[in-house]
Formats: C-alpha cells, structure tokens, sequence
C-alpha cells in the first residue's frame, strides 16, 4: 500500500466516500425540505383562497327576497354611472339622504331608487 499524505489510498478512498455520502445526504435533505416549503407554500395559497370566499359569501346578496337597505358611496357611485364628487354633492343638498352606520357612511336604496322615478 502506498502512503500519500500521511494516508493509505484505501484511507483517502474512504474519506472521499464518506464525503460524498454526507454531501448526497446533504442534497436529498435539501431537495425534500424545498418540496416541503413548496407544499406549504400551495396550502397557504389554498387557505388565503378559501379566506377570500368565506368573507365575499358574508356580504350580503341583493334578490327580491334579500333587497338592499344601503348602499356605500362608492357602489352608489357605480350604480348611478356618476363620480364620488357628484354623490358627494347629491348627498350635501339632501338628494341622497345617509345615515352612519359602524362609522361608514351609507346612503340608503330608498333615496337611490327615488333619482330613477320621474319628478311631479
């Protein structure tokens, strides 16, 4: 046997295996801990998913059976094809009569519905 290095060749054999064994240990280690990450990743992702649902499913739905009581300005805003500016207004001069309900001002459907029926 040959000596290099204060080692046999069947010495530096072994180390470079055992070196190599740690190292692909190390390596499969570090790919199962990413397919980990990524599994929680896609369950997060799922559960924010599933959050967004849950909180649009609490808001209330307009039918015949359900029919809406206020509307906030921006909606009203939508619904009239109009500014904020111009419900703003509408509001100031009594045209659009609110109420503040848990510290948002809404304006009620009656009132919106009202703009639609021809004036006397």
């Amino acid at each position: 046997m040959t000596k290099s290095l204060g080692m046999t060749i069947e010495e530096i054999a072994e180390t470079v295996a055992s070196a190599a064994a740690r190292a692909t240990k190390g390596l499969r280690e570090a790919s199962d801990a990413i397919a980990d990450m990524r599994h929680v990743e896609m369950m997060l992702k799922g559960l924010a998913a599933s959050q967004t649902i849950a909180v649009e499913n609490r808001r209330p739905t307009t039918n015949d059976e359900n029919p809406r009581m206020a509307y906030r300005v921006d909606e009203a805003a939508k619904l009239l094809g109009v500014s904020r500016a111009t419900i703003t207004r509408r509001m100031k001069d009594g045209t659009l009569k609110t109420r503040k309900v848990l510290g948002m001002r809404l304006i009620e459907a009656e009132s919106v519905k009202a703009l639609f029926e021809p004036q006397e």
